[in-house]
């Protein structure tokens, strides 16, 4: 494809299973808008920055005080733009987020930081006074995925997890921070690096920690025994992208009916599931929103998950009896633990009417940005000794392993058929090209009329 003089989006992709689907919603209608867009693995679009067209970036997060992937693309020339994936972790504790995730030189940086409600668009900016011009209630792009025009999408791979594994229960891990894959004292120099930067004082921490492993170990103890609450179910266990697969494996190597698995995007394993079993994380509100049964259970204190979020809009558990009688209620199809709908709709705009994703390209359009154009050159670049050592992934064991967490890959022809499904679901079939001008960078553009 020639090179062609326009306005482009740069959208990087940090987690694959989370974060892929939903920003290439964004950049599916970014196209049919007229942009250019490009897509691509996190790392990789850092190593290109400086090649590519400077036009808005849409980034995960605008990161905590002098950030240096944000302090980068500033100097660049970027349009820095935000859709922070961790938003809803927002309700839990306001301060701990708006201290460790963003800052007042990285927001000056910034032309949007998207908000999920108008509850975070206040919160925003009683702690960042003066740039409400900036906090855009948009919604939450991952919700679009979520409703049932979309639905059909994961209508295969759903069917085929059915027929493989029959009626289970998706048990989905957010242990992260003690059950690491990089191990424990990876996660402890992060977290405690992390405080540092946030002036948290060591005992909340420590404290942190010590629920964290409370509640591992009754869960560990727990999900065992669902296996005879439920004797015609299996379970699935599905790690967060930071946690040990081998960990879990090991834990339950005894038991022939769980299965430890982290495949693919967590959607077609939530819609084939009977019940999913969550620690108060995104998951659980994903299944909720799609109207498919959820609980919580909660066997022991802990100040980050417990969130009035939570609360409010999934029902929960807090002992092994209450659990039993929960989910075999919810999984008779009865609706008395059930929280109405009302209530999430005051956490999350956009769950009806106009995507969410629509929203944030029109601030897209609000922002001026200059015309650019892609090097011809640019794939040869991969030659060259930086690429080619980034390709050769020499870091350690555990390193690779936890990238590898984040990005497993995929082809232009898995690329692409996303895109057509999207359009499809959008009622614009066909209507986007795809091409991927460097490997792990695929660029969109409208097809000519």
């Amino acid at each position: 494809m020639k090179p062609t003089s326009r306005k482009w989006v740069t959208i990087p992709v940090e987690v694959q299973v989370r974060d892929l689907f939903s920003r290439q919603l964004v950049a599916c209608i970014s196209a049919i808008r007229g942009y250019q867009v490009l897509v691509g693995q996190d790392r990789v679009v850092r190593r290109l920055a400086r090649f590519l067209p400077k036009g808005i970036l849409y980034d995960k997060s605008i990161g905590m005080r002098r950030d240096r992937k944000v302090v980068r693309y500033h100097k660049l020339g970027f349009q820095i733009t935000a859709f922070d994936e961790e938003t809803p972790g927002i309700y839990g504790s306001p301060r701990h987020f708006f201290v460790g995730r963003m800052a007042a030189d990285t927001l000056a940086m910034a032309k949007r930081w998207f908000c999920v409600s108008g509850k975070v668009q206040q919160m925003a900016n009683e702690a960042f006074p003066g740039n409400l011009e900036k906090f855009a209630i948009t919604g939450m792009p991952r919700t679009d995925i979520w409703r049932p025009e979309f639905r059909k999408l994961y209508e295969p791979e759903t069917e085929n997890i059915r027929n493989e594994f029959g009626r289970f229960i998706l048990f989905n891990s957010n242990f992260g921070s003690v059950v690491h894959e990089a191990g424990e004292a990876f996660a402890r120099k992060q977290y405690e690096a992390y405080m540092r930067k946030t002036n948290t004082p060591a005992h909340e921490y420590e404290t942190l920690i010590n629920q964290s492993f409370a509640n591992l170990e009754a869960y560990v103890e727990t999900v065992p025994v669902l296996l005879d609450w439920f004797g015609d179910h299996s379970i699935i266990v599905r790690p967060h992208p930071s946690e040990s697969v081998d960990y879990w494996r090991r834990k339950f190597a005894d038991h022939p009916r769980i299965h430890v698995i982290r495949e693919g995007a967590v959607t077609p394993w939530i819609l084939a599931s009977e019940i999913v079993l969550h620690h108060g994380c995104t998951t659980g509100l994903e299944a909720e929103l799609m109207h498919c049964k959820e609980i919580m259970y909660a066997p022991c204190p802990d100040n980050h998950h417990d969130t009035q979020l939570m609360r409010d809009c999934v029902p929960i558990a807090h002992d092994r009896q209450e659990l039993k009688t929960m989910m075999t209620s919810l999984m008779a199809g009865e609706t008395r633990f059930r929280k109405s709908r009302e209530q999430l709709q005051a956490y999350f705009a956009s769950l009806s009417g106009r995507l969410a994703s629509d929203k944030i390209v029109d601030e897209f359009d609000a922002i001026p940005v200059p015309l650019g154009s892609l090097p011809g050159w640019l794939g040869l670049l991969r030659w060259t000794p930086r690429h080619l050592a980034a390709r050769l992934n020499l870091r350690s064991r555990q390193a690779r392993a936890y990238s590898r967490n984040k990005w497993q890959g995929v082809t232009l022809q898995e690329f692409t058929n996303n895109i057509n499904k999207i359009t499809d679901a959008l009622g614009q079939p066909g209507s986007i090209l795809v091409n991927e001008p460097f490997p792990g960078l695929f660029h969109l553009s409208k097809k000519p009329d």
